[in-house]
């Protein structure tokens, strides 16, 4: 009787013994999981920032190449507004009213570049429209404004 109660008891002992094995790996397994799973939200947040500190990065760069690109076509047309003057195709009320009008024309720009909004855009495409009514209307060739509108 002894011996058996001893063997039923031990059967018990081994059986908790599983259990508290199988529970003992749920537990780290459910802990690693945890573990991982709070990383890769950790990486996906970096990440994320990083991404959107690269596209700032990104947009500042374009921006700037933008506003350089401006200024040497700006620079460009004066230049052949000059040139024209001096060669005498154009006079110098001529030069003086698209002087005029390129200075508006790039300064207008100039406060647009870094805006991006549609509304912004459907404006800039507007005034474009109305530079070149301007440009018929005054009998001006566009080279004097190649790049700047």
């Amino acid at each position: 009787m002894i011996a058996s109660s001893n063997r039923k008891l031990i059967v018990k002992f081994r059986n908790l013994k599983y259990i508290s094995i199988t529970v003992l790996v749920f537990v780290v397994g459910l802990g690693a999981g945890y573990l991982i799973a709070s990383n890769q939200d950790d990486n996906d947040s970096n990440h994320q920032v990083s991404e959107e500190c690269q596209n700032e990065n990104n947009n500042a760069k374009i921006s700037k190449s933008e506003d350089e690109q401006l200024e040497e076509n700006y620079i460009q047309s004066k230049s052949r507004i000059n040139r024209d003057l001096e060669g005498g195709e154009l006079t110098q009320e001529q030069a003086d009213m698209i002087l005029a009008k390129l200075n508006e024309v790039y300064e207008y720009k100039k406060s647009q570049i870094n805006t991006q909004s549609d509304k912004v855009q459907d404006e800039l495409q507007n005034k474009q429209r109305e530079w070149k009514e301007w440009l018929d209307q005054n009998d001006v060739s566009s080279r004097y404004f190649k790049g700047v509108i």
